[in-house]
């Protein structure tokens, strides 16, 4: 259902409302920033919150669309404010902006994008992975990680119902890989000093000691030579960091290759795809190198092709499969149990074993507690879809997936169009997310994280955008 435009009296009534609203937010302001300079405790980050909501709210007031250019910004710093019992990521506040601009453009009238299929599986996701919440012992984590399982999609379904021009996809696409080149950076400087650590969890401080330790030895890290510390750039995790440099880096290399206007325009593409490439070269995420790698094959190779075959994909698909087990199963990159190949196997024989003595946990979900409890009390899963089984159900992981797959095939369409930003953009976001989601994904429980998911979705809609662009 559409609601009417807006009348020229609701207009005159609005604009008296925003001057009593721009009085209010400017008195908040004040308050907040005296409360800011003269309390402590608590109340210190409860007041960086409002001033970024009154100085949000001033920009919204001023210019509404606005408010999506801070999107890759959010998404780009992984971190976690802490009230009290509630908390929350600063990339979760991303889709609170994104539907404040949605609904302002949906009461204006505009067209909505979404196809029933993506109403059917969104609306199938969330209800069936549900029940996970209600089986649970801890059913306050439990609906923890639901709300991280779906507040992603329901920023997903907001930035597809934002209706982006051209001008403005391409823009949000260049801000993300400028700002992730200005993280790797980052990361460089504390590849080589140890220091600027700002957003780095303190349990992955001893992750990082643990694990260079055994980089040290190997061959790879013994070429590069290695600190005792690994970059995390504006990331919680070396690891969440290493995924997070796929997607733009492949974007960075595409970029670069695409005919500049202006020298300094193709100097900064290919400044920020060496750093991004260096910066993920440092984090020594094998899975995230490679799956990088085959994300650029998939450009280089389809950049000059008009169409291409789902078995041909495929087949491209398993050799970087094959490549990186290979990797994985020989010594050169091999520096930890729980990095290597053996220790991914013994993961999938404990998720098969619970799979064999609970078949129920293929209707319900909910059962990575008694995993950790009574099968592998060390880590989850490292296999996104036997970890969202495990947590969420068949028809849940099944109908995620296929959102995925339905969306890039939408993208993949990108081959045909005449316009060769969009083909060459949309070429490598698809790389970036197919390699990301069926080769890398393979390794990793990925949507545990809900800023992973968050900005996975982000470069889904990117996709999208350019797929009705084409």
């Amino acid at each position: 259902m559409r609601l009417g435009r807006i009348t020229p009296m609701m207009r005159h009534t609005l604009a008296s409302k925003t001057a009593v609203l721009a009085g209010f937010i400017a008195l908040v302001g004040a308050i907040t920033l005296f409360a800011f300079f003269t309390t402590s405790g608590v109340l210190l980050p409860l007041s960086a919150v409002v001033v970024g909501v009154v100085i949000l709210s001033s920009i919204f007031i001023q210019k509404p669309t606005t408010l999506i250019y801070f999107v890759p910004l959010l998404l780009s710093v992984e971190y976690r404010v802490e009230l009290g019992v509630f908390s929350f990521t600063l990339g979760e506040v991303s889709a609170v902006l994104v539907w404040i601009v949605a609904l302002l453009r949906i009461w204006n009238n505009h067209r909505i994008f979404l196809k029933k299929i993506e109403i059917v599986l969104l609306l199938t996701i969330v209800i069936t992975s549900l029940p996970s919440v209600f089986l649970a012992n801890d059913t306050r984590h439990a609906l923890s990680v639901y709300r991280d399982f779906i507040l992603p999609l329901i920023f997903f379904i907001g930035f597809l119902l934002l209706d982006l021009s051209r001008q403005q996809v391409v823009k949000l696409l260049r801000m993300f890989v400028v700002i992730a080149a200005a993280s790797a950076l980052l990361g460089i400087v504390q590849y080589k000093t140890g220091n600027y650590m700002w957003t780095m969890r303190p349990e992955d401080v001893i992750w990082q000691r643990f694990k260079t330790g055994f980089i040290r030895d190997s061959t790879v890290g013994q070429l590069l030579g290695v600190n005792d510390t690994l970059p995390v750039g504006l990331s919680a995790t070396t690891n969440n960091f290493a995924s997070y440099l796929v997607i733009p880096t492949t974007l960075a290399l595409a970029l670069s290759l695409l005919p500049s206007r202006s020298h300094s325009e193709n100097l900064l593409w290919k400044v920020s795809f060496v750093s991004l490439f260096v910066a993920l070269l440092f984090t020594f995420s094998r899975g995230s190198l490679f799956t990088f790698l085959v994300a650029s094959l998939y450009l280089l190779w389809l950049r000059r092709r008009h169409s291409v075959s789902l078995i041909t994909l495929l087949i491209v698909g398993c050799i970087g499969v094959l490549v990186i087990v290979l990797i994985l199963w020989g010594s050169a990159l091999s520096w930890d149990q729980l990095g290597t190949f053996k220790g991914r196997e013994v993961m999938l024989k404990a998720g098969m074993e619970l799979l064999k003595d609970h078949p129920e946990v293929l209707f319900t979900g909910g059962f990575t507690e008694k995993y950790l409890a009574n099968y592998y009390q060390s880590q989850l899963i490292h296999n996104l879809p036997f970890y969202a089984i495990l947590q969420f159900g068949l028809l849940a992981t099944s109908s995620w997936l296929l959102l995925i797959g339905v969306e890039l095939r939408y993208i993949l369409s990108v081959i045909h169009s005449k316009d060769q930003e969009v083909k060459f953009l949309g070429l490598a976001l698809f790389g970036g997310l197919f390699t990301t989601v069926f080769i890398y994904a393979q390794t990793t429980s990925l949507i545990d994280s809900v800023h992973s998911s968050l900005w996975l979705f982000f470069w889904t809609g990117i996709g999208v955008y350019l797929y009705r662009f084409r």
